[in-house]
């Protein structure tokens, strides 16, 4: 390399220095615009939600009891006839010693118990769970404590319009009467009857649309009762009512299959006469139609149940002849009942073949009487055995030889 080529190179290097020395110089900092979000949309406001009477009924049942009068006021000013909307309203404006007056007794809670049963039992009126709650300073009516103990009036209070707090001389038909008088708003009188003749037309239809309404408040109040597991108390509620008024078509429904359900779970437990009682129960309330005659088929195979559950349990002790009574029973209320035909031939055999065979020992060990006796108890039940009336004719004519030997 020639001696001017290293006199060039310092010149080079600190030409590439610099450079690389510009290169690594802190460039200052660019601000960096964000985009601007996109402009929302307004929304459109979303409809208030109408105010519900099942709504009023859960806040009852949680004790949100100011929350509660807000919704029932609503509602009133919808409807201001309604006689439950008072009722409940009532509870909550007035004091509960008022509504429910002393003297008190004690009841302790039992496991199961609600305050709407209770206040069916006690008070006969399952909505004045309201006032029970605020006597017994609860918090949540909904949530009753076993073994809690609670006052309760010693009489049922007579809160109906005008009502008089003594109940002396009433029946418990008198009282329980007055309660659903609450919820329904009729009155045994017949001051709805004059009303609704003195009426113009017009206002006949107003009165008519005012108990559908009622109506489907009850309904209503039902399904409340049973979506909140209170079914027992939804049922009585429907027929308490339907004693005072006609039901309307979906009440009729409702307590239908409350009653049917009611009657089916208490079978399980072999309750055959508490189900057709409640079935019996529902059908002095209903009109004639398809949904009584539904419940009058339930009660005549549940009569049937009851009878062929009884001849099982009579065969298993070995007493043939109940049981066969129980299955011919259980087979003329229902002669076209599969099961009922097939048992009631059964131990008609069964029966047939014991008694004769035991009157034909007698017969052999010359004890003529318990001969009789026995063909004489087999033909009462099955008269149409010819063999057992041939043998006991001849054993009554050997018991006149004997006792008359000429």
């Amino acid at each position: 390399m020639s001696s001017s080529a290293f006199h060039c190179l310092p010149r080079v290097l600190v030409a590439v220095a610099l450079a690389l020395l510009a290169g690594c110089q802190v460039l200052p900092e660019r601000e960096i615009t964000e985009p601007a979000p996109p402009a929302l949309q307004p929304q459109a406001a979303e409809p208030d939600r109408p105010t519900r009477l099942v709504d009023a009924m859960d806040a009852l049942q949680n004790g949100q009891f100011d929350a509660a009068a807000d919704m029932l006021e609503s509602l009133r000013q919808q409807s201001p006839g309604s006689p439950i909307l008072a009722l409940l309203l009532r509870q909550l404006n007035e004091s509960p010693e008022a509504l429910l007056p002393p003297p008190y007794r004690t009841l302790r809670v039992e496991p199961g118990d609600t305050l709407s049963e209770l206040a069916e039992r006690e008070l006969g009126n399952p909505l004045l769970f309201v006032a029970l709650a605020r006597l017994n300073e609860l918090r949540q009516p909904k949530r009753l404590q076993v073994g809690a103990e609670l006052r309760v009036p010693d009489r049922k209070p007579a809160i109906a319009g005008g009502g008089s707090d003594d109940s002396a001389g009433r029946s418990t038909a008198d009282d329980r009467a007055d309660a659903v008088n609450d919820v329904t708003g009729d009155s045994k009188d017949d001051s709805r009857a004059q009303a609704q003749d003195a009426a113009p037309a017009d206002e006949s239809m107003d009165a008519a649309a005012g108990n559908g309404s009622r109506r489907s408040e009850l309904e209503t109040v039902a399904e409340y009762l049973l979506a909140s597991g209170q079914p027992t108390d939804a049922r009585e509620l429907l027929i308490a009512a339907g004693r005072e008024q006609s039901l309307s078509d979906g009440a009729e429904e409702l307590l239908v299959e409350l009653s049917l359900d009611s009657a089916r779970a208490e079978v399980e437990n072999d309750q055959f006469a508490t189900a057709t009682a409640t079935l019996a129960e529902a059908m002095t309330v209903l009109g004639p139609g398809p949904l009584r005659a539904r419940l009058e088929v339930q009660r005549t195979r549940l009569a049937v149940d009851e009878r062929l559950a009884r001849a099982e349990a009579f065969e298993q002790r070995g007493l043939l002849l109940e049981a066969y009574r129980e299955a011919e029973q259980a087979l003329a209320l229902d002669d076209d009942h599969g099961l009922a035909i097939q048992r009631e031939a059964a131990l008609r055999e069964a029966l047939v073949a014991d008694y004769h065979d035991r009157a034909l020992r007698a017969w052999r060990a010359r004890d003529i009487d318990l001969a009789i006796r026995t063909w004489d108890v087999l033909l009462e039940a099955v008269p149409t055995f010819e063999p057992a009336r041939v043998y006991l004719e001849r054993a009554r004519r050997l018991r006149r030889r004997l006792d008359d030997p000429e």
